[in-house]
């Protein structure tokens, strides 16, 4: 798609396989300090990951006062009653309509993907959550 939508920088064609190889051979003769800034944003990473599950955690508790139903309360009851084996399906949003108002992404998919998911896999239970502007 280069040109139709955008352009881009630059580009690189190549195959995948041994240009992966490669920069890990580049990599390795190289002192560029990677791997220890590797395991520094590693580490950042599960420094988030721990603060986002405290969030979480935090927003779990709370009681919306305008009488609606705290979300997170509803996928954890769900989460109890689901299948551990089942298929969870989320239908897809529009999250970047601000960039580019013309496109509606994966809005309204996860039909198909559900039944497509009960077509491979017809024993295992299936579960769709569809968003609010999913169903059009």
């Amino acid at each position: 798609n280069h040109g139709v939508f955008w352009n881009s920088a630059a580009t690189i064609q190549a195959d995948v396989g041994l240009t992966l190889l490669e920069l890990q051979n580049q990599m390795k003769e190289r002192k560029w300090g990677g791997l220890e800034k590797c395991r520094e944003w590693i580490e950042m990473l599960r420094e988030m990951e721990i603060k986002k599950e405290e969030d979480t955690a935090k927003k779990l508790t709370q009681k919306p006062d305008d009488g609606h139903m705290n979300p997170l309360v509803l996928l954890t009851a769900m989460d109890e009653v689901i299948p551990k084996d089942a298929i969870l399906v989320a239908d897809g949003g529009d999250f970047v309509g601000r960039l580019d108002p013309g496109t509606f992404g994966t809005l309204g998919v996860g039909a198909g993907f559900a039944l497509g998911a009960k077509a491979v896999y017809p024993e295992r239970t299936v579960v769709i959550i569809y968003g609010d502007g999913s169903a059009g």
